[in-house]
């Protein structure tokens, strides 16, 4: 798989990149491990939704394994939410509904009504009854380790437990799987509420969402209802939308065209519906359509060794009826999972890639850029220590009691960022005054129209569509003033830290000791802009919309209270958000930004003032034998310029590697 494999070509150049700095005695080995625990935890998610029955399974095996790992056919894999990682050996393991989870299914079924959901969970409860009988207790809130060859039992549409599974956890010892998990999902329509949330819970997660759909029925009100209500809440640049089973359009002569011309209106006829939210209508407009055949490309790819009787038989079938079928090559190719790869390597390079290769470059750099201040400020302080020397002892005692009165009073006041951090404290105050009117805004205008007497499931639905899409709106309205907030007070940080080296640097006190190293200046400034940039921007979590939940069933509710629970999940979701934005300016404010203006003025201390003082006191002892410490510091500048010169060379290195990462 072309993602996996250039991603894991990305970790193993930053490693190497790591590696190669702790050879050359500029990584720690903490610097290392840091970076080693970041590559090993770090782990492409990829999640494939659509309705069952749609081939998710046979997708998976195609683009993941090139042979049948998945069961599919009469093991409906899809029913719960299977979750594929990596594992030492192969291992299934079922987790059941908690006893919590089983007494709302429970209160779903008895109300009064005649909901999808109320049928579905009725149907489970007397599954239950009939296979389980007074033993569901025993099993509730549990997890088990089940064989393959039992997996049916579990899973399967008469299996013994199947009304009680919540989820499947499947470990491979596939090479593919170290670096990727895969989550197969329950199809975000499943009727049991706990498993469609689990589901979206895993979304907040993922750096890509295939959301498949069916040739033979593409985009049915199941599927638009999906990709409007709850797929979008993926957000931008991250869906890819995947026709799978494409091959049956071949048998009726322009049929794929004209699938393809329907497909295209009705994503046209959903982008400029007026009801559609901004934040929806740009997250569909950015995805990417792509036409598959998953069984052409798993019979393209598996070894004929391997192909059931079934497969035969579709192989066979295939070749005879389309003249461009000849060869398995040829089956792969026209399977179109290539175009389906590029399309995925886009996505994780933009959401995953590029943000880990800028996470570890910003540590790599930040470590040579440390030994390079170190260096400059040992040069400073030797040239300072050579020139007091020359100049002798009376002069030695003048510069001394100077610098001891800049310290003590001048100093002080040029590294004081009072005044910045209350220019600083309004910024941040208005942008999160503005957010929270936004905000307002936004919830005060989620309207749930009239409810009838009988039909509260729907209700409740509606309500939830409605909610949720005042929450993508919210959550990409959150995210652009943070970062807009985020980027100007970077620009005051800067301005501060050009503003209070200059002023420090053109003291005639400092600029005497300072002007000895002409480079240690424009050293100092670069180290503390670089600093600046790798302070973190402030991110916005990936939380769920609330769930609607048990206190808001609507079932067996007079209309009156119905509507009040309506406008109580409304309000819940704006006060999390609420308590979101007021948590997250508080950190950003109290844990970056402060601790950066620290860090300032004890860089200015080590850098400046500390190199000036250690220069002052060897000096002073070094007066008794003059002429032997002027030969040690010449010694001395020669090497440090030696290693200033290596660190140049490797930072060029450096640099040169990781442009070439733009590249993969």
């Amino acid at each position: 798989m072309k993602v996996v494999e250039q991603y894991k070509e990305v970790k193993d150049r930053l490693l190497s990149l790591a590696s190669y700095l702790k050879e050359e005695g500029i990584f720690s080995e903490k610097e290392y491990n840091e970076v080693l625990e970041i590559l090993s935890k770090d782990k492409i998610k990829i999640g494939v939704a659509g309705q069952m029955k749609y081939g998710k399974s046979t997708l998976i095996n195609a683009l993941l394994f090139k042979r049948r790992v998945l069961p599919t056919s009469d093991v409906p894999m899809t029913a719960t939410l299977t979750y594929i990682e990596y594992g030492d050996k192969e291992s299934y393991t079922v987790e059941f509904f908690s006893k919590e989870e089983w007494e709302t299914i429970k209160e779903v079924a008895r109300a009064s009504g005649d909901t999808e959901e109320q049928k579905v969970c009725r149907q489970i409860l007397e599954q239950a009854r009939i296979r389980l009988g007074s033993d569901v207790d025993k099993f509730l809130g549990g997890k088990v380790e089940v064989s393959k060859e039992k997996l049916y039992d579990y899973v399967g549409a008469d299996g013994k437990y199947t009304p009680i599974t919540k989820a499947l956890y499947i470990k491979l010892p596939h090479e593919i799987l170290k670096e990727l998990v895969l989550v197969d999902t329950p199809g975000f329509n499943d009727p049991v509420e706990s498993r469609e949330r689990e589901a979206e819970k895993f979304l907040q997660e993922a750096d890509a969402l295939i959301f498949l759909l069916y040739a033979g029925r593409a985009l049915d009100a199941t599927d638009r209802d999906l990709l409007i209500t709850k797929i979008a809440q993926f957000g931008t640049g991250g869906i890819i939308l995947v026709l799978n089973k494409y091959d049956i359009l071949f048998e009726r002569e322009g049929a794929l065209d004209k699938v393809k011309e329907y497909v295209n209106k009705i994503i046209d006829s959903i982008i400029n519906d007026k009801n559609l939210g901004d934040t929806i209508r740009k997250v569909l407009k950015e995805a990417p359509f792509v036409y598959v055949s998953a069984l052409w490309a798993l019979l393209g790819s598996m070894p004929e060794s391997e192909f059931s009787e079934d497969d035969k038989w579709y192989f066979e079938k295939y070749k005879n009826e389309f003249p461009f079928l000849k060869t398995k090559e040829d089956f792969l190719e026209h399977s179109r999972l290539k175009e389906l790869e590029e399309k995925l390597l886009e996505v994780v390079k933009r959401r995953k890639i590029n943000i880990l290769v800028n996470k570890v470059k910003g540590l790599l750099e930040g470590s040579i850029s440390k030994k390079e201040m170190e260096v400059e400020d040992k040069i400073l302080s030797r040239k300072t220590e050579e020139r007091l020397l020359y100049e002798g002892k009376e002069k030695f005692e003048e510069r001394k009691r100077k610098f001891e009165d800049f310290k003590k009073w001048e100093f002080p006041k040029i590294v004081n960022y009072g005044d910045r951090m209350y220019e600083l404290h309004k910024l941040i105050q208005d942008a999160e005054r503005d957010i929270r009117n936004e905000l307002k805004k936004i919830f005060d205008g989620v309207e749930f129209g009239e409810i009838g007497f009988i039909d509260f499931g729907g209700y409740r639905e509606k309500v939830r569509g409605a909610v949720l899409n005042a929450y993508i709106e919210a959550k990409d309205m959150i995210r652009n003033k943070l970062d807009t907030l985020n980027e100007r007070c970077k620009e005051e940080l800067k301005k501060y830290v050009e503003d209070t080296v200059n002023e420090l640097l053109d003291n005639r006190i400092v600029r005497d000791y300072t002007n000895l190293l002409p480079s240690h200046e424009e050293t100092l400034k670069k180290n503390l802009i670089e600093r600046l940039r790798r302070i973190p921007s402030i991110e916005v979590p990936e939380i769920g919309a609330p769930n609607i939940g048990e206190r808001f069933l609507f079932l067996g509710e007079g209309v009156e209270s119905a509507k009040n629970k309506a406008y109580e999940y409304k309000e819940k979701t704006y006060e999390e958000l609420l308590k979101v934005v007021e948590n997250l300016i508080y950190q950003y404010e109290n844990d970056r930004i402060k601790p950066f203006l620290e860090e300032v003025k004890d860089t200015l201390r080590e850098s400046v003032i500390k190199p000036i003082e250690e220069a002052i006191e060897r000096a002073e002892e070094s007066l008794r034998d003059k002429e032997n410490r002027l030969r040690e510091l010449a010694q001395e500048l020669e090497e440090l310029n030696k290693e200033k010169e290596r660190l140049g060379k490797i930072k060029e290195k450096l640099n040169a590697e990781i442009s070439k990462l733009g590249d993969v």
